[in-house]
């Protein structure tokens, strides 16, 4: 497996959210605990209806989904027979969350979590490096940057799309901007910690130990 493969996946294992308010919870919950087989027809189902909680409780699911798929990356990835279906669950989830966040432009967790569910995908799959979907990743995260400034999340993501082209020195930025954009996060350290090791950056690694325990003097990797 190769190094930007390797931290791709990484990124993922570090980075869970795991929330369920109440609102269209009821049809969540129940696409939550279905077959990973039967997901990608009843997100379609979930378009239709009320649209009460239809982009609140649709990211708080979509957090869930990201959350197991990104505590699980290695495995799945390695199994064969699995892949295909949580492939097919990542496009159609990312489908879906496409078409709700043309009517909402004011949920951060919408946003972000389509990406990372977007990069957890092209990690599955092994998609060479899309442009295209690039650029629209990346205006996802500007809009999610402006929504909330200050959250860290943002240049996580980002420095995954830069990791997935191949600019490993954008990747090493972005984690460091997420570092400054909020000094206590110990999730940033962790990220820029595992990416120095990933690229064997010892100068990074050593430096980026250093800044934490000044922030943070009971930090543990």
């Amino acid at each position: 497996m190769g190094a930007t493969a390797l931290l791709i996946i990484c990124i993922f294992m570090l980075v869970f959210f795991v929330y369920l308010p109440m609102g269209k919870a009821v049809s969540y919950n129940k696409l939550i605990s279905m077959g990973i087989d039967e997901r990608p027809s009843y997100y379609k189902e979930l378009l239709g209806g009320s649209s009460v909680g239809s982009t609140i409780d649709a990211s708080s699911m979509a957090s869930t989904v990201y959350a197991y798929y990104a505590a699980n990356l290695p495995q799945i990835k390695s199994d064969v027979s699995m892949r295909p279906y949580v492939e097919a669950d990542l496009k159609a989830l990312t489908e879906y969350l496409d078409e709700l966040i043309l009517k909402n432009n004011t949920d951060f967790r919408l946003y972000i979590t389509d990406v990372f569910l977007y990069n957890t995908l092209t990690t599955l799959s092994e998609r060479p490096y899309d442009k295209a979907l690039a650029n629209y990743l990346f205006s996802l995260l500007e809009k999610a940057h402006r929504l909330s400034p200050a959250n860290p999340e943002v240049y996580w993501a980002r420095a995954n799309i830069y990791a997935w082209q191949g600019d490993l020195k954008s990747a090493e930025n972005a984690y460091k901007e997420a570092v400054a954009s909020d000094r206590e996060a110990p999730g940033s350290y962790r990220l820029l910690i595992n990416f120095a090791k990933v690229v064997k950056n010892q100068k990074l690694y050593e430096e980026t130990l250093k800044e934490v325990q000044k922030h943070i003097p009971d930090f543990q990797y």
